[in-house]
């Protein structure tokens, strides 16, 4: 939601400034004005700060990842479990989303040296569905589309199962000094095609926070 009002904020900004510049333009004395000596560079500079700001604004995905691991209590339809949550910040919807979570290990104590592993990747939500609604039409509909839920799976050789064995090894990865978690977030621009990506990582078990996730734009774990 933080992301999604910047924009929003920016938008405004920029908009009042060309009205400004509009207004100064049309006064009669601003042929003869200091300001009309660089009408040229002002109109340059204009032009490049919009193209950045409608890049980064309006063509590339906004996407944000939980801060936490929400660990669900248990429900009628599911016993506890361990989940995290995607939300598109975008003034537009996105699609294609792949989400891959990774294992970061260290395997030398006295240099940089990593191995990586992949432990569940996700395509889409449910049944490859890829699509997440914009923040934008987001704010005005009951159901926030635009945000998703996802349970860690167990990545096995022909396929994935949710279980409490693929929480377990979360928290042991997370419980190591010597390891960690990323999870990384690629979508498509619903408007320009252009990817984007985003990542978090998770350091320890302080990560791990016992409620349910809060409404909409919201990633905060809640008490359930």
């Amino acid at each position: 939601m933080v992301k999604f009002v910047a924009n929003i904020v920016v938008l405004i900004i920029i908009i009042t400034f060309l009205i400004l510049y509009v207004i100064a333009r049309i006064e009669p004395n601003y042929a003869t004005s200091e300001l009309c000596r660089f009408d040229g560079l002002i109109q340059s500079l204009i032009a490049s700060f919009l193209f950045v700001i409608f890049l980064f604004l309006f063509l590339k995905p906004s996407i944000k990842i939980s801060s936490n691991i929400a660990e669900l209590p248990d429900m009628d339809n599911a016993p506890s479990h361990l989940r995290f949550k995607v939300v598109n910040s975008s003034l537009f919807g996105v699609y294609d989303l792949q989400v891959n979570v990774y294992e970061f290990r260290s395997i030398n104590t006295s240099g940089p040296d990593i191995k990586t592993v992949l432990l569940c990747h996700y395509e889409g939500i449910q049944k490859g569905t890829g699509h997440l609604q914009s923040a934008f039409r987001a704010l005005f509909s009951d159901k926030k589309l635009n945000a998703v839920q996802f349970r860690f799976r167990k990545l096995l050789g022909d396929g994935q199962v949710e279980n409490d064995e693929a929480d377990k090894k979360i928290k042991k990865i997370l419980k190591s000094s010597s390891s960690y978690i990323e999870i990384h977030v690629s979508v498509r621009h619903g408007l320009s095609g252009l990817m984007g990506n985003s990542v978090k990582r998770y350091h320890n078990q302080a990560c791990i926070k016992k409620g349910i996730f809060e409404h909409g734009f919201k990633t905060g774990v809640k008490p359930s």
